[in-house]
């Protein structure tokens, strides 16, 4: 969050106050004096509208004010002004200016006396006396850090603030807490799920159009989306959810109409970071959308992007599913060069996947994680083969010889790990999973050194 003193907002705050930039750079100065030097007699502030400032002890009990302090007529003291009606209508004009720049996200600082900002508290899980669990959407309140205690007639002593009602409930209003149903239609289902969320203290929003719902997405903030598979296009809005940095961690949990359509894809998909297929148990739904929503809270400062590909096992979704991920390295911030190398090494692993895992039958699908974070790009190839002793082929891939063993093998008819030789060179760290069937691609952004 960006911080900035008051006089840095002066064309701001002379434009607001209708005054030449002179005389509100004065106004600014005798208000943030006058603040200051009231807190400094151990006095008590109002601003209405705006909040009130009191004085604590260290361990932050309350200071008995001395008294309460007249910041309108200090200001006439200061500004030589005796037009009262003036002094206020100025102070009312600096304050909405301030209340708009913290609401907007940044942080106003007030000399040195401390910085009144927005913070942002992740959902929490409440438990019910029932036993369920239910929760409770981010909140956004507003906070006054005070860098050093001052000293006051009365000893040490620590500033706090707190809003006035309007202004906190704008405040609490300043991040919203949306979830966004994707749905063929607003029936008994839907409106049950708006019922439990709202409840909770969640905005629901319920699209039946897949436009609608991308516009949506792309101007407001949702923390998750629970998307139905049966809408038309509706990998139209998958896609577009998952492949913009702004949105791509928000949740998404996709509701397949059975089994097979989630097991057996027709074509490259999109999937949810939680998938259910019908029928399942309404509770199982409620449950998964907790999880993903504080799983999601949790990973928003790890991943910069999150996105789960299913395709099916033949070369045209091989191709698809291969150019997606060559779009989103492309918008990653990696080199050219580290992209061209990923590149490649994901080309291998998704046609091994194919080839030596599924045996290139259609009823089997390979299963993509695409990972991106600060440093590095991890890219998941999983398929529904029976795996294979990848052990041999990873560590002599590291030898001087490994070429030439990969040739003696292709000559005995056998898998040949040349495949693998060029995936360990392209990628700084490469790891299958116990069983052979899931191969993990690391790059890092800005060709760290490989892992050992």
């Amino acid at each position: 969050m960006s911080g900035v003193k008051l006089d840095e907002l002066n064309k701001t705050i002379s434009k607001q106050l209708k005054e030449s930039e002179e005389r509100s750079a004065r106004f600014v100065q005798a208000f943030v004096g006058s603040i200051k030097g009231a807190l400094l007699s151990g006095k008590d502030i109002s601003l209405a509208g705006f909040g009130s400032f009191s004085l604590a002890t260290a361990d932050g009990k309350p200071l008995p004010a001395v008294a309460k302090a007249d910041i309108e007529n200090d200001l006439a003291k200061r500004l030589s002004e005796s037009n009262a009606t003036r002094i206020q209508s100025m102070m009312d004009g600096l304050l909405e200016v301030i209340k708009s720049e913290i609401l907007n996200g940044r942080s106003i600082e007030l000399d040195d006396i401390g910085a009144l900002e927005l913070r942002r508290e992740k959902p929490k899980i409440e438990k019910q006396a029932k036993g369920h669990r239910l929760i409770k959407p981010a909140s956004t309140t507003l906070s006054f850090t005070c860098p050093q205690p001052i000293v006051t007639p009365a000893g040490q002593a620590k500033p706090l603030f707190s809003p006035a009602d309007g202004f906190k409930k704008r405040v609490e209003q300043s991040r919203e807490s949306t979830i966004l149903l994707v749905m063929p239609e607003r029936d008994y289902f839907t409106k049950t799920l708006e019922y439990y969320f709202e409840n909770a203290g969640w905005d629901i929003e319920t699209m039946t159009s897949v436009e609608e719902a991308i516009k949506r997405v792309e101007s407001g903030k949702a923390y998750l989306v629970i998307m139905d598979a049966v809408l038309p296009d509706h990998q139209k809005f998958a896609q577009r959810l998952k492949f913009r940095g702004e949105t791509s961690n928000v949740p998404l949990i996709a509701l397949w109409p059975n089994e097979q359509a989630w097991k057996v894809l027709k074509e490259v998909a999109i999937v949810g970071d939680e998938n259910l297929a019908q029928p399942f148990e309404f509770r199982q739904l409620l449950d998964y959308a907790d999880s993903e929503i504080m799983r999601a809270a949790e990973e928003e400062l790890i991943f910069r992007q999150q996105i789960n590909i299913h395709i099916p096992t033949d070369e045209q979704s091989i191709e698809k599913v291969i150019d997606m991920v060559h779009q989103l390295v492309d918008l990653s911030g990696i080199t050219e060069e580290g992209q061209v190398a990923l590149c490649a090494a994901f080309r291998e692993a998704v046609v091994n996947a194919a080839q030596h895992g599924n045996k290139y039958r259609r009823d089997k699908k390979i299963e993509v994680q695409y990972l991106l974070d600060a440093e590095k790009i991890t890219a998941v190839v999983k398929d529904q083969g029976q795996g294979f002793d990848h052990k041999m082929y990873t560590s002599r891939g590291a030898s001087k010889d490994a070429v030439t063993a990969a040739r003696e093998r292709h000559a005995q008819g056998r898998m040949g790990g040349l495949g693998i030789l060029l995936m360990l060179r392209c990628t700084d760290h490469l790891e299958y999973n116990a069983a052979g069937n899931q191969l993990t691609l690391t790059k890092h952004l800005k060709g760290a050194p490989k892992e050992a």
